[in-house]
Formats: C-alpha cells, structure tokens, sequence
C-alpha cells in the first residue's frame, strides 16, 4: 500500500514585533552546521518544501541541505535550525499540485 502525502510550500516569516501589529523584523537568521549564525532571508520571507504524511509534517529546503543533505527532517527539527525558532512563524501554506 502506498502513503498518502501531501506536498504544500509554505512561507515562513518572523512574529509580529510586540506592540506594533503589522511590524515584522526583514531578516530570518539561521544556524549553519556549526552554530555560526547567518541571515537566511532578508527580505522577511523564506519559503521551505513541506511535506504532510499522515498526522507529520517533513521540510526540505536549502537551510535542512546545509545540514542534512537531499532529507526532509520532522517538524521539530527544521524549526531548531532558526537561531530563534520560537519568533519563526508559518504565515502561508500553498498547495503543489
């Protein structure tokens, strides 16, 4: 039997600045191999492959490469690759078809 999936880009963005709605930070900072931090987006968008399989979400793009080669990795893991993977948000969801 085959696994049903489904593969949707997303856009992720960071959080509103407290006490001004609307205000977003431009840049999104990610954690190289290393732990060096390097700006992974700066015009405050960066878009990843996400892929639904079941009840999980799996993400690939070129911040999960740098780390893991041709891999999606969970949820929980893409989201430690932020330097501030709690100010990271998912604000669109497109559907591939």
């Amino acid at each position: 039997m085959k696994a049903k999936f489904e593969t949707e880009i997303v856009t992720l963005q960071n959080e509103e600045m407290p006490g001004q709605p609307g205000k977003r930070p431009s840049y999104i900072q990610g954690k190289k191999p290393d732990g060096e931090h390097f700006l992974l987006a700066q015009t405050g968008f960066h878009q990843a492959n996400r892929i639904h399989i079941e009840d999980n979400f799996y993400y690939i793009d070129a911040l999960v490469y740098t780390h893991y080669g041709v891999k999606a990795v969970d949820e929980t893991t893409y989201f430690t690759l932020f330097v501030y993977p709690d100010g990271v948000e998912i604000t669109n969801v497109q559907a591939v078809v």
